[in-house]
């Protein structure tokens, strides 16, 4: 920006550089300053969770790192406020025990039941992947009983196909832990919007 020359056509239509102008700008990022701050105060003080029963409480933290969970929810503030949203994706790991991934509003595309929006019917999740050095595009299509898995073929052009990775492309949303199951119902992913709009600070 300060390098920048302010330039002006003569009366014969040549380009010159005024250089009499001014150009004095201030260059900052006042923009970072003012999401950061919003992200700090929301979420700065770890959080004073309440449950309706005494005995959740303890729960909630035996599976939750809380002081996690409050920089996770600080780090979405800031990238919600950023690009208008961002997602939180809740799951029963391997070893069945609950976890969250953060899903960047980029890698997700909720559908709604009504023009409202106040309801997901579904969300389909799609991220970059490598195959044999060859960039796919891998698809997750996630409804509130089930996970169905898609992948690009690879080629110019490409469509579609089940995940061939997969021994099922289209999966319940619980695991078998010997003769236990976990389930998760409804639609696993969490909508943090920056504003009713969802558009950006």
């Amino acid at each position: 920006i300060k390098d920048k020359k302010i330039t002006y056509y003569d009366e014969s239509g040549n380009l010159k550089i005024d250089d009499e102008a001014t150009n004095h700008k201030d260059c900052n990022n006042f923009h970072k300053v003012l999401v950061d701050q919003k992200a700090f105060y929301l979420f700065n003080k770890p959080m004073d969770l309440k449950f309706k029963e005494d005995t959740l409480e303890g729960y909630f933290e035996d599976i939750v790192d809380t002081e996690d969970l409050n920089y996770d929810l600080s780090e979405i503030a800031v990238s919600a406020a950023n690009k208008g949203v961002e997602f939180l994706h809740p799951y029963i790991d391997s070893n069945g025990e609950f976890n969250y991934l953060v899903i960047p509003a980029e890698q997700g595309i909720p559908i709604y039941k009504t023009s409202l929006q106040n309801e997901m019917e579904a969300f389909i999740r799609y991220y970059p992947v490598y195959d044999n050095n060859i960039k796919k595009t891998r698809v997750e299509y996630w409804d509130d009983e089930t996970v169905s898995y898609y992948i690009t073929d690879g080629a110019e052009g490409s469509v579609l196909i089940p995940d061939p990775s997969m021994e099922e492309h289209i999966q319940p949303h619980y695991q078998f832990l010997g003769n236990n199951a976990r389930w998760l119902s409804g639609i696993p992913f969490i909508e943090f919007k920056n504003n009713k709009a969802k558009v950006s600070d």
